[in-house]
């Protein structure tokens, strides 16, 4: 299973188109990978990375009250690292991974994701 790093270092590597279209949801909520870890509970950050990428929790925050809907309605994804051929979604865990989670969050992050792109 790839690491958080190698997929990092896969998406620098692949030169990734720039996106022409601004979605302005994404360029609102972009973070550092530091701080976009971080563990609350255990206050610490899973990685030291000052890398910029899109705080996709945040987005989700700002996507649901532009609906009007309360933010706890949906689960999301912690990042996304997006370009025009390329979008990783990122999770990170400090703890034992549930499946159930993780694939609750995925679905919902790419339904958001979806509905913002219009794809």
């Amino acid at each position: 299973m790839l690491g958080l790093q190698d997929l990092y270092k896969i998406w620098k590597i692949k030169n990734m188109k720039k996106c022409n279209d601004s979605i302005d949801i994404f360029d609102n909520n972009k973070e550092s990978l530091k701080n976009i870890s971080f563990d609350e509970i255990n206050e610490v950050n899973m990685t030291g990375r000052e890398d910029v990428i899109i705080n996709f929790d945040s987005v989700k925050t700002e996507y649901a009250s532009k609906l009007g809907v309360r933010n706890r309605v949906s689960k999301s994804v912690d990042g996304l690292i997006y370009s025009e051929d390329t979008q990783i979604f990122i999770e990170f865990k400090n703890t034992k991974v549930k499946s159930k989670e993780i694939k609750e969050k995925m679905k919902d992050s790419l339904l958001i994701y979806c509905d913002i792109t219009n794809k």
